[in-house]
């Protein structure tokens, strides 16, 4: 495991430039306005053959590509695994907010031509549609964590994706699950399903795709993000009965048999 998935340090927070962290560790917010910023990929294009593909004709209410029209233009099921890496994350939201969460999702391809650089397309979670929808798609190196944060650098060092909140890489199973159609769509309704958002939340976590809390107190880890933790449905039928008392012996325990068998 490198430094950056171990343990997470105590640093402080600059003044300058705005800050957000995890665990204690400072996390710089996107470059200040007028650093340069390499180019962003026009969508969709496929950038190995240069050859353009048609344009989805129903986008989300933003203008916005959603991940259903994404796979209709770029076949991810048919890709060859070795050359895709996927990160993602969950951030809960503190109460107050306008967003009870954020959902975000990277993906990076490349072709056996391309080893070395491929293009990331980012998704976000918009609660209209209520869906993933992409953001933006860069050509950069492949990504890596720095301070859990993704980077996708160009040529120059310059980071081209401006990760805001942390992500973690992907399992394959569970990667497998996003990619089919029925199992998205459940993914993405329970999560707007207040009787299952708390559910569909642990079921991932349980699949090992990264939660987080982004923390509004106390005052010293404000703006910090922290891995979730669920709070535990009580089973109080694994401890005793409906009508029994806690502690009571079951009937079976308070009868006997005398010396000739018989049941007292």
């Amino acid at each position: 495991m490198s430094k950056h998935h171990r343990g997470y340090g105590t640093g402080r927070a600059k003044t300058t430039p705005a800050t957000r962290r995890l665990a204690g560790v400072v996390f710089a917010l996107p470059v200040p306005p007028g650093q340069q910023i390499a180019e962003i990929a026009e969508l969709p294009k496929n950038s190995y053959t240069g050859v353009p593909q048609p344009r989805p004709t129903n986008m989300s209410n933003s203008g916005e590509q959603t991940f259903n029209e994404f796979l209709r233009t770029t076949d991810l099921r048919s890709w060859d695994r070795n050359y895709m890496k996927w990160y993602g994350s969950i951030v809960l939201q503190p109460a107050g907010s306008p967003d009870l969460f954020s959902f975000t999702l990277v993906v990076y391809l490349t072709d056996a031509h391309e080893k070395r650089s491929g293009i990331c397309h980012v998704f976000e979670w918009r609660q209209e549609p209520q869906t993933l929808c992409i953001i933006k798609s860069v050509h950069c190196a492949e990504p890596f964590h720095e301070d859990n944060r993704l980077r996708g650098v160009d040529k120059s060092r310059n980071d081209l994706l401006l990760m805001q909140e942390p992500t973690d890489s992907v399992p394959s199973l569970l990667v497998e699950t996003l990619l089919d159609d029925r199992y998205r769509s459940e993914i993405c309704r329970n999560l707007q399903d207040p009787e299952q958002h708390l559910g569909i939340l642990h079921w991932l976590q349980d699949q090992q795709f990264s939660v987080y809390r982004l923390l509004s107190g106390p005052e010293s880890s404000r703006n910090m993000f922290q891995k979730a933790l669920f709070p535990l449905k009580p089973d109080f039928q694994k401890y005793y009965r409906r009508g029994e008392q806690p502690g009571a012996a079951p009937p079976e325990s308070r009868t006997y048999e005398d010396r000739f068998g018989r049941k007292h």
